[in-house]
């Protein structure tokens, strides 16, 4: 298989200072995720057939033409800092993504056993499992919230200690 990423991906962000602690920031951006290299090798890995056909007892197929998901972001953030001593920030997202990938689960058809040179009485009650690019978009949306803060009451020696905290939540 040959694969090629000759595609832009463009990013617009901005940011404004509302007042001196506090900023605004924006973005939207695109950006691509890549198979593991190994879905090029299109490898077949077959059942141990001395046991019966199961979950964790099939064959599995990588996708040679598995192609790259695609996704275009929209970010928004409020950051306000604390003067030299940390911050506190919320932001949101939205991101809508196309050629997703999915595990997908089937029953081998004399064509696949064929193609593979399988023999359909060993092979053919074992489901096969690989990966596919899902037909529609996918959408995401999450929030993040991020605390920073110096600990500047601590004696000299310790003046570098900070402590931090992130949440996030994804849908």
């Amino acid at each position: 298989a040959r694969k090629e990423y000759l595609r832009w991906f463009p990013s617009l962000n901005g940011s404004y200072s509302l007042n001196d602690s506090l900023v605004a920031r924006a973005g939207y951006y695109w950006s691509v995720g890549r198979p593991d290299f190994n879905q090029y090798a299109g490898g077949v890995s077959l059942p141990n057939t001395e046991n019966p056909p199961g979950p964790n007892n099939r064959m599995s197929v990588n996708n040679a033409g598995i192609k790259a998901w695609s996704a275009r972001t929209t970010r928004l953030s409020l950051e306000y800092y604390f003067q030299r001593v940390g911050l506190v920030s919320v932001s949101a997202f939205n991101r809508t993504i196309t050629n997703f990938f999915a595990s997908t689960v089937f029953m081998p058809s004399p064509q696949f056993l064929d193609l593979y040179a399988l023999d359909p009485d060993v092979y053919g009650d074992y489901e096969v499992m690989t990966q596919e690019n899902l037909p529609t978009s996918v959408r995401m949306t999450g929030f993040d919230f991020n605390y920073k803060q110096a600990l500047m009451f601590l004696p000299h020696w310790a003046r570098g200690v900070k402590i931090f905290a992130n949440a996030s939540t994804l849908r």
